[in-house]
């Protein structure tokens, strides 16, 4: 079989941040050899710090994306279940990494995708807007209008927010890592989109 791996990723979802991500990364080791055409299995992206999110299957196809672009093989979502579900897996609930080699030989998979998205707990807010003014003059300058808004009270109730999108892409015989990856949000654009842009450029031997 041939030797590639799994990627694991913590994610984000539409936060606004900084313009650039320092910390932002998908890093391919030696053994990485994008000119494979492997089979991968995509499993559904996890979430952890979220108790009310379990898994993010969007995400998931949105990572399907950049491998089949760059002409990987993608086992099909119910198939995996159910081979999975013969080993007494649920896929949806999430596979412990000691259970991937059993899960990837069963598929006769080179590949698995496993990712995570992180979140963080927000507590609950409250408080006042202060008044705001609007002033609005004419051609010469002259106050013609003043408008005044507020002072208004907010409350906002305790939420969950993806913070960042963490992955490793591992040989699914060996568990070698051939790729790493770290995205937070940043710059109004979603940690998955970003991921899968950084994916088709890696997989396109662009960066």
């Amino acid at each position: 079989m041939k030797t590639f791996g799994i990627l694991f990723i913590s994610a984000s979802l539409f936060f606004i941040g900084c313009g650039t991500c320092s910390q932002c990364h998908l890093t391919a080791s030696r053994d990485f050899n994008r000119s494979q055409s492997l089979t991968v299995l995509i499993l559904p992206v996890m979430a952890n710090g979220n108790p009310m999110v379990h898994v993010l299957p969007n995400f998931s196809d949105d990572f399907a994306t950049p491998f089949m672009e760059a002409g990987f093989r993608v086992v099909d979502r119910s198939a995996a279940q159910s081979e999975a579900t013969k080993l007494g897996l649920d896929l949806d609930k999430g596979i412990d990494e000691r259970n991937v080699p059993a899960l990837a030989s069963a598929l006769k998979v080179d590949a698995i995708f496993l990712s995570t998205a992180a979140y963080t707990f927000v507590p609950a807010e409250s408080g006042v807007i202060p008044s705001s003014y609007n002033k609005v003059a004419d051609s010469t300058g002259k106050v013609r209008e003043v408008s005044a808004k507020g002072p208004e009270e907010y409350n906002r109730g305790e939420h969950y927010v993806l913070s960042s999108l963490s992955a490793r892409l591992v040989d699914a015989r060996s568990m070698t890592s051939l790729l790493s990856a770290y995205i937070e949000p940043c710059g109004g654009e979603a940690v998955n989109t970003r991921l899968v842009n950084m994916l088709r450029d890696k997989l396109a031997g662009k960066n």
